[in-house]
């Protein structure tokens, strides 16, 4: 097997076939194998949906709603993680706040102004994604040929738009999630058409399972 992206072949020992997973050791890469295999049989596969899937039983924290035109399809983004990080960024907040107002020499102190706001980014940082992973939701609306995810808290947060007709296809996608001291494996949706769009990555696996079933049923039904 070749990596899509850089064209060098993937080493056996980082494809795990169970977990339809590849990565890529020269350029970084992570894809899913079922992606790389002949279109048809991708697509059989994607389109798949478990024969006990319950659209009108979804799991906690999850949701389906349908209209005469518009259908909703989400989850939140809750964690008990988001505990624990929201103490850290209060602690973090605290520990800024204590040594700005020691060290802060007036309006002159540009050097020391300066100094603090990679700290500040990291501290709001930090508390965005405490706020998204206590009370945060990901959500697909479908309205006619419109399609939005949506990705924030309440009314506010990112939006990404695509055209409901141009996608044919979802599927599970594994990625590598790296940050300053380690990477690990995190897994999102990838709805396919036109352009990919990719979310849920916050999701835990039990409401990306139903969300990604759902949206195969609604692909389907519009096939039909």
């Amino acid at each position: 097997m070749k990596c899509p992206t850089c064209k060098n072949p993937v080493s056996i020992e980082h494809v795990n076939v169970q977990k339809d997973f590849a990565w890529c050791s020269h350029c970084g890469e992570a894809f899913g194998i079922s992606s790389q295999l002949p279109e048809n049989r991708s697509y059989e596969r994607a389109e798949a949906v478990s024969a006990h899937f319950d659209l009108h039983n979804p799991p906690n924290g999850a949701w389906f709603s349908e209209s005469r035109d518009q259908i909703k399809i989400g989850a939140t983004t809750s964690s008990y993680m988001g505990i624990f990080l929201l103490i850290f960024a209060i602690f973090w907040w605290s520990i800024l706040s204590t040594f700005f107002i020691a060290d802060f020499d007036g309006p002159g102190d540009a050097f020391g102004v300066v100094f603090m706001i990679p700290f500040f980014i990291a501290g709001l940082v930090l508390m965005g994604l405490a706020i998204m992973m206590l009370v945060g939701k990901e959500e697909v609306i479908i309205k006619g040929n419109e399609g939005l995810i949506f990705q924030g808290v309440g009314t506010i947060g990112r939006r990404k738009h695509f055209r409901w007709s141009e996608i044919d296809n979802i599927r599970e996608e594994a990625y590598i999630a790296r940050n300053r001291n380690n990477e690990g494996t995190g897994y999102r949706l990838v709805l396919e058409g036109a352009k990919q769009v990719k979310f849920g990555s916050m999701w835990n696996s039990e409401r990306r399972y139903y969300i990604l079933n759902a949206l195969k049923l609604a692909i389907k039904s519009k096939q039909r």
